[in-house]
């Protein structure tokens, strides 16, 4: 009995983990921009309502925090998806 992987069955696992990975950053890439029209229209929002009396050292950081939470809505879909992905030191591609 072989105990080798059939090279059909590989090729369908290299194709797998190619769209995977092709998913993995289409479903970052749409959250970023979700979250980055959610967050900057909070923040338009609220200098909105305080009729821009915010001064400008709060306005940026607020501005940065806005940031901040962009890049987590980003890492969680995606790149954390990518450092969980490696497997025996190989990407999925790899032959």
């Amino acid at each position: 009995m072989s105990v080798q992987l059939d090279p059909i069955i590989r090729k369908k696992l290299r194709d797998f983990g190619r769209r995977r990975l092709k998913l993995i950053f289409l479903r970052g890439l749409c959250s970023g921009v979700v979250s980055l029209l959610a967050v900057f229209s909070c923040i338009a929002l609220v200098d909105y309502l305080t009729q821009a009396r915010i001064p400008d050292d709060l306005r940026s950081v607020i501005s940065y925090c806005g940031y901040l939470v962009v890049f987590l809505a980003i890492w969680k879909p995606a790149p954390a998806s990518f450092c969980t992905f490696r497997v025996k030191g190989k990407w999925p591609d790899s032959s």
